[in-house]
């Protein structure tokens, strides 16, 4: 049984980080397949202006989850205050 959980759990940090390196380039992605859809026209302006917002907001979006897990446990260590 706690051999399962902990393959579980293995599973889940593999898939946690896998998702943290590939979250920022499939939003990316995202960002220009939906400008395209919208009928603009893709330049090296539009494109490297973009390229360098997400390279500035990379670390803070990786951060995020790192956060809201440090709120709530310091709301979990107040109320056993």
């Amino acid at each position: 049984r706690e051999i399962s959980l902990y393959k579980k759990k293995g599973f889940m940090d593999v898939m946690s980080i896998f998702i943290y390196w590939l979250a920022c380039p499939l939003i990316l992605s995202a960002t220009f397949f939906t400008y395209i859809q919208l009928g603009n026209e893709m330049n090296s302006q539009v494109a490297f202006t973009t390229i360098m917002i997400f390279s500035i907001l990379q670390y803070p979006i990786r951060l995020l989850p790192s956060c809201i897990s440090e709120i709530i446990q310091m709301f979990a260590s107040v109320k056993r205050i």
